[in-house]
């Protein structure tokens, strides 16, 4: 408490100790600093030397060649927050152009843009108090951390008109910049006074702006959470840059999927967004189940600015035989038994989980109803229900042994995945009915209703029961 009270005094003369050069007036945030716009252009190097040698932590009074200097009384530069004091003087003392602006409160921040590809900050660097370390400002261009500030010096008295940054950037081109007070002055345990954010002025190869900065944004429409589709869905959405989109991507599971349609027109998103002056920001794809594997999978969705700068969102699925559903981060679907339809045709019989493949009856097949209740995916108990075919006839086994890949004439479908899950014949779980399996030489019959063909007629010669499923 004694350390934080003396802290509190030290605040209070810091405004009329260390800043004694000179005549001083503190302004207001809101006060104009226009007369102070101009950018001072570097006309020699630190210590004479042929090419830029400053270094972090150099004072340095002047810009360098190649180099333009803008005071922190620029009214291009917006101060956010209510901790800051701007300082003035009335006549020469130790910092650029008669002003430097001060703030001790966290979050409190500082915006510009630069047209160019290098800048610099200058500040005045107070006497370290402590053994503290402390990078006191983060710093952020176009909405991405690009380093952070100390501004502590070890001797015992203050210095003016440091290099405390310096960052170039791959592209000549315009950056939003933002400057962040990341500590307290007043309340933060292990700071001291010299912790304060002091801004004295701005070093860059191009041109001080305001700042206009937009973060980019993205929205995916579809597929929705706790949704099922069937067969495939449309992944589709919207997404802003302020430098334009280049290109919106897909990966499954971590890997690159594909690119997706993108300037699409959304003059919904254009009339909520304006600043971005974008009305074709949507984009979309369509994925089928046939695309992933059964399980668990994470799809990404990931925005590419035309400045490099990108963002992504992440969908959850859980793949079934026939359908997707998309899941809440780190849950599980909850698992329904679905129907097994039956249909008949003049050749054969056929059974699927899939309603959309043949529907109320199509390609000359009649639909028969429901033959009983199955599971997408395995259960407890279950086994995998394998489904074949010849060009005439479909066979259902769980029995991977029986066909294998393909033989006989079958071809094994469903991608070679299980169509669904069963029981087994002798399991004792209740609620199961046997499916009874018959041949008649070119067709595979199926039933739980054994009553229907019994041990086989001068037709259809019995074969068993195969499998359970759920009673109907």
């Amino acid at each position: 408490m004694k350390k934080k009270f003396g802290l509190i005094l030290s605040l209070v003369m810091v405004f009329t100790v260390l800043f004694s050069t000179g005549n001083l007036k503190v302004a207001k945030a809101t006060d104009s600093y226009s007369y102070q716009d101009d950018g001072l252009a570097g006309k020699n190097n630190l210590n004479g030397t042929s090419s830029n040698s400053a270094k972090i932590g150099n004072t340095l009074y002047l810009p360098e060649v190649g180099w333009n200097r803008y005071d922190d009384f620029n009214s291009n530069i917006q101060y956010i927050g209510d901790g800051w004091h701007h300082l003035s003087y009335t006549s020469p003392g130790n910092v650029y152009d008669l002003s430097q602006s001060i703030s001790y409160k966290k979050a409190d921040e500082v915006r510009f843009s630069i047209t160019g590809q290098k800048i610099r900050i200058i500040e005045h660097n107070q006497q370290n108090y402590s053994t503290f370390n402390v990078y006191s400002q983060k710093v952020y261009a176009d909405g991405q951390y690009i380093g952070s500030i100390n501004n502590l010096c070890t001797n015992i008295s203050n210095e003016y008109e440091v290099l405390d940054f310096e960052y170039t950037f791959t592209t000549n081109a315009k950056h939003n910049i933002s400057i962040v007070h990341d500590v307290d002055t007043l309340t933060d345990s292990n700071v001291t006074q010299g912790d304060l954010f002091t801004l004295d002025a701005i070093d860059t190869d191009g041109q001080l702006g305001k700042y206009d900065y937009q973060p980019p944004r993205m929205n995916i429409d579809s597929p929705q959470i706790n949704t099922t589709y069937t067969g495939s869905f449309e992944l589709r959405g919207w997404a802003l840059n302020q430098s334009g989109i280049k290109a919106v991507q897909t990966f499954i599971d971590g890997s690159y999927s594909r690119d997706t349609t993108i300037g699409l027109s959304r003059p919904d998103v254009y009339n909520a967004y304006p600043e971005y002056k974008n009305n074709n920001s949507g984009f979309s794809t369509i994925y089928k189940v046939s695309d992933f594997t059964l399980g668990n999978h994470t799809l990404k969705v990931k925005a590419f600015g035309n400045d490099g700068t990108s963002q992504e969102q992440l969908l959850y699925l859980y793949v079934y035989a026939n359908y997707i559903i998309v899941v809440p981060q780190g849950s599980q679907p909850t698992v329904q038994a679905v129907p097994l339809y039956r249909y008949s045709s003049s050749v054969e019989h056929m059974y699927t989980t899939n309603f959309n493949e043949l529907g109320n009856g199509s390609g000359g097949y009649t639909l028969e109803g429901i033959e009983g209740y199955v599971f997408p995916t395995q259960q407890p108990g279950t086994v995998p229900l394998y489904r074949y075919y010849n060009g005439t006839d479909h066979l259902y086994t769980i029995d991977y042994n029986e066909l294998g890949t393909g033989k006989y004439g079958y071809t094994i479908e469903c991608n070679g995945n299980p169509m669904c899950y069963v029981y087994p014949p002798t399991t004792q779980q209740t609620g199961t009915t046997p499916m009874y399996r018959y041949f008649n030489g070119t067709d595979h019959f199926y039933t739980t209703t054994f009553s229907e063909l019994g041990y086989g007629n001068s037709s259809f010669t019995y074969e068993g029961a195969k499998f359970n499923v759920l009673h109907k």
